[in-house]
């Protein structure tokens, strides 16, 4: 198995660097889906963003099979095929355009476009986990190439990391009451954890348990503040309590089948499919709460006191009489 955690040198920090330029890149392209000030964004501004996040999962792919062939000329050659499709992205905006699609908007009750935001971000991460952890000098000791790939992908720091901080961001990005948002930080957090769970097992559960304890202790200490308030704690972040306790104890669950067999080929699937869940359904919240934001509007300006019209000096036909300004020098 892929180690999670690569051992340091100036390669790692090259890899460091594309990676946090790339998932910065894939923030501000996924954050240019929801308009600043509100609202649902246009079909053609999803369209557009949609088209950005595939052919850069696209790129990832291209990259990953110029590393597996080994032959330099096809691989250059499929690398720069990924970076043509990204290319035609305004062709793809001027398209949607024409079919007046900026005139029509997402639906904000809908699930299809936080699903489809939601599986191009994993999509992402995790082709760019793949790419780095073979890149660096990952092995496949198993006849099972897909299920090597993707326990390397997925339990390597280049996914867990990135998807971190993809939902951290989106985490403060939403207004959420302060218990809802304790309660999704640290189910965010269990993924900054969660290299350690696949490379050394005993040190991921005390990791673990430390962020699930740290969590509720947190959740708790804010509830019982609101207790006796007229702000009492919603139903809603009452239900993301739930679901935030239930996919801690899916991933303590995992853990202990993980503990049963550490040196297994597929021991470590459970827990980074339950994982892949929990981040999924976290980001579905995230994205689906962004677009159902109201939209902000300006507000009115009150009119003033002292009026561009003198009201005493109106003629007898109710007409204002306007102020007579000083005569320019």
């Amino acid at each position: 198995m892929i180690a999670a955690f690569p051992s340091a040198s100036w390669v790692l920090a090259v890899y460091t660097a594309i990676a946090c330029a790339m998932v910065g890149f894939n923030l501000w392209v996924f954050l240019q889906f929801f308009p600043r000030k509100g609202g649902t964004p246009t079909l053609a501004r999803a369209a557009l963003v949609g088209f950005i996040l595939v052919s850069s999962m696209g790129l990832w792919v291209s990259i990953l099979y110029d590393e597996l062939t080994g032959d330099s000329s096809t691989g250059f050659t499929a690398a720069l095929f990924g970076i043509q499709i990204m290319m035609m992205a305004p062709f793809v905006w001027a398209f949607v355009a024409i079919l007046r699609g900026h005139e029509r908007n997402v639906d904000p009750e809908g699930w299809a476009w936080p699903a489809t935001l939601t599986l191009l971000m994993l999509g992402n991460e995790l082709w760019m986990g793949a790419v780095f952890s073979i890149a660096l000098g990952g092995k496949f000791p198993s006849q099972s190439f897909a299920m090597d790939l993707f326990i390397a992908s997925a339990g390597s720091v280049w996914f867990f990391w990135a998807m971190f901080a993809n939902m951290a961001l989106l985490l403060f990005w939403v207004p959420f009451p302060r218990a809802e948002r304790i309660a999704l930080v640290g189910l965010a957090t269990s993924a900054l954890v969660g290299p350690w769970v696949v490379s050394s097992v005993v040190e991921g559960l005390v990791l673990m348990a430390i962020v699930m304890s740290g969590t509720f202790l947190l959740l708790l200490r804010e509830v019982v503040s609101r207790g006796g308030s007229r702000h009492g704690i919603s139903v809603g972040t009452l239900r993301t309590a739930i679901a935030v306790a239930a996919g801690f104890g899916a991933m303590f669950l995992t853990q202990l089948l993980l503990v049963t067999a550490p040196n297994g080929a597929t021991s470590a699937l459970p827990y980074l499919f339950t994982m892949f869940g929990v981040m999924i359904a976290e980001m579905l919240v995230l994205t689906r709460r962004i677009l159902s934001r109201p939209a902000e509007h300006p507000p009115r300006q009150e009119p003033t006191s002292d009026p561009a019209w003198e009201t005493p000096g109106a003629d007898p036909a109710g007409a204002p009489t306007p102020r007579a300004h000083a005569p320019e020098v």
